[in-house]
């Protein structure tokens, strides 16, 4: 099912606007995550989608049909939230066929679809257990069997991986990727978590304060910011900014519009030279590593600069000189309005 969103707005209160003159399109068969912080608008926007909210303005449409004003009964989504909201008195069985039931399906039918649902979503061998005797992981592959139980045109996921343990979460989001990749059913995943949206999601539609920031795939967001906020919202260790006037006039020439903010992500520094890179006169002033991950600070121009993972820097050269490139790419500016200027990105740019 394709979802298209035509200038969606919500207003709680008279000139207030929770959700500002929303624009986009889900296409067909797609995972896409709403990713924000606390308060940009995601699961409003869910809500809305579902029907549990009606907008103030625009539209919401899945494929042709206008679902603006239809309930949630009329919309045939699945929902699956933060609370699984499991029945607590039913087996998981009775639990992923509910929806079967209410719909009248045969008995036998009924039976078959629990088991493909339960084998789909490796439930299979808990059909017999009670939620409470589940661990977190297992009530949530329960609670999205029941979701896909009523073949839903679109399966709305609302921050499902939040209440699980670290180890669990990475675990899960594998499992919902592995389960939307095999159903094929259009899935809309709110998070505010990057690290879960930068590898559950072909699309990712980042919101502040009801208003899009971007809305692409992930490594577009990473590589390609529209803006400041993007640049620093994606990516972990963060982004280094510098406006400093020194600084920009450094980085000018590479840029054909004027800057007034450049960013170098902390894993793009490297001592290894190549054409279409620029030298960084940098001193190293500490040096730690943590298993696979090695952290760095320098200065430039006597401004901070994270590194994250650079080749040929050890603890021995903390205090002294190191020439670091940027490849020309990988260099974001932005003008005075917070918006991405491209590098030019030919040998002729450094001089």
């Amino acid at each position: 099912m394709r979802l298209v969103a035509k200038h969606l707005t919500l207003a709680y209160t008279e000139g207030k606007r929770v959700i500002d003159n929303v624009d986009f399109e889900i296409p067909d068969h797609s995972l896409v995550s709403l990713l924000g912080p606390s308060g940009s608008g995601k699961s409003t926007i869910l809500n809305m989608i579902a029907g549990l909210l009606t907008p103030t303005e625009g539209q919401i449409f899945f494929e042709d049909t206008d679902v603006t004003n239809l309930n949630v009964a009329q919309r045939n989504i699945g929902m699956v939230f933060q609370n699984y909201a499991l029945y607590p008195n039913m087996t998981v069985a009775d639990n992923i066929g509910f929806p079967l039931k209410i719909a009248k399906l045969a008995k036998a039918k009924r039976k078959e679809e629990i088991m493909r649902l339960a084998k789909l979503t490796h439930v299979d061998d808990q059909l017999s257990k009670r939620p409470a005797e589940l661990s977190g992981g297992q009530q949530q592959r329960v609670a999205i069997a029941r979701a896909l139980a009523r073949k839903p045109a679109v399966l709305l996921l609302d921050e499902p991986l939040s209440n699980l343990d670290a180890k669990l979460r990475t675990e899960m989001r594998q499992e919902i990727a592995r389960i939307q990749k095999q159903t094929g059913v259009t899935t809309i995943f709110v998070t505010h978590d990057q690290n879960e949206a930068m590898h559950i999601s072909d699309k990712i539609l980042l919101l502040s304060d009801g208003v899009i920031q971007q809305y692409a795939a992930p490594n577009d967001l990473y590589d390609h910011p529209k803006n400041i906020f993007t640049a620093k919202f994606i990516g972990d260790p963060q982004i280094n900014l510098f406006d400093n006037q020194e600084t920009l006039n450094f980085f000018q020439k590479i840029f054909e519009g004027n800057i007034a903010t450049v960013g170098i992500r902390p894993d793009s520094l490297s001592t290894i030279k190549n054409d279409f890179s620029i030298k960084l006169p940098a001193v190293l002033k500490s040096y730690t590593k943590f298993g696979a991950e090695e952290l760095s600070v320098f200065t430039f121009f006597d401004e901070k600069l994270n590194g994250e993972n650079v080749d040929g820097v050890n603890q021995e050269m903390v205090g002294k000189d190191v020439d670091l490139y940027v490849p020309l790419r990988e260099i974001h500016g932005f003008d005075d309005n917070g918006i991405g200027v491209e590098p030019v990105i030919s040998k002729g740019a450094i001089r």
